[in-house]
């Protein structure tokens, strides 16, 4: 039985995929060493957030994922610039999701860290100390603020000094309100001074802060939400343009001229969106 013609290419394009793949990781010290990078990457970065994932599996899966995700897509659109895409994203995705993921971790812990704040500043004015304030805090608390409390304490049980296990806590959260919780803390041991008191300002200075900036995200939010329509309406144009005319758009993916023309495109894109992002981006 005769196959048609996309199983033909479909099949083709799997047997080159495999053989590219194939002498890229075939080679036991490039493999070694992209796998080493991975998972040492994975390890840290999840490591970080409290997330205790099998390094191997993740790794498994991502090759898997480089494998097979291009031929499933060159499979659907017949497209072998969408292939190319597709493995393109695959193979950086994990970066991205670290990114996006420590980005909510942040975003959450400074959410809370004021009424945290407060809560050790009101432990400490009914006479405990600054480590069995935390400790309640910790208890009365969830998400990352109490995980990351909780293993500065164990650090201090184990023969850390406070100051450098805030500093630890400041390495592991790249948060600018917990800067001023530690730098306080620490001038507050150094020189002196009522440290429930300075802890219950700052957690009314953060309160007005974080309220402070989400009526600024309310009011940028049309401009940002302007911003992506712009960035992504030339490239959902050029994706219909591909589905409705492939013949006359094949030029722009198989000549040079084309090349030249999809960089300049990529490259107003980026300069547009960087534009768009700096006047709604108001830092307070």
């Amino acid at each position: 039985m005769m196959l048609s013609m996309p199983i033909v290419l479909a099949l083709l394009f799997l047997g080159i995929t495999l053989l590219t793949w194939l002498v890229i990781f075939g080679s036991t010290k490039l493999m070694a060493s992209y796998k080493n990078n991975f998972t040492e990457s994975a390890s840290t970065n999840l490591s970080q957030m409290f997330l205790f994932i099998d390094e191997k599996k993740l790794f498994a899966i991502n090759i898997i994922a480089i494998i097979l995700v291009p031929i499933i897509i060159f499979i659907v659109f017949d497209l072998l610039f969408y292939a190319v895409l597709a493995g393109i994203c695959v193979l950086v995705l994990p970066k991205f999701m670290y990114r996006l993921l420590k980005k909510r971790r942040i975003a959450e812990f400074d959410a809370v860290l004021p009424d945290s704040i407060a809560q050790i500043a009101g432990a400490m004015r009914a006479g405990a100390t600054l480590p069995m304030a935390m400790e309640v805090m910790v208890q009365e608390t969830k998400g990352p603020i109490s995980q990351e409390f909780s293993l500065l304490l164990r650090e201090h049980r184990v023969g850390v000094t406070i100051d450098e296990a805030f500093e630890n806590l400041g390495e592991r959260v790249a948060s600018a309100d917990l800067q001023l919780v530690i730098t306080a803390s620490r001038i507050a041991r150094e020189v002196g001074g009522n440290l429930a008191e300075i802890f219950e300002r700052l957690a009314s200075t953060m309160h007005e802060k974080a309220t402070m900036e989400g009526k600024i995200k309310a009011l940028t939010s049309q401009g940002k939400l302007q911003g992506w329509i712009v960035g992504m309406l030339p490239v959902g144009m050029v994706l219909v343009l591909f589905q409705m005319e492939p013949r006359s758009m094949e030029p722009l993916i198989s000549s040079v001229f084309g090349w030249g023309v999809i960089a300049i495109f990529v490259l107003l894109e980026l300069v547009g969106m960087f534009v768009i992002q700096k006047i709604v981006s108001i830092d307070v």
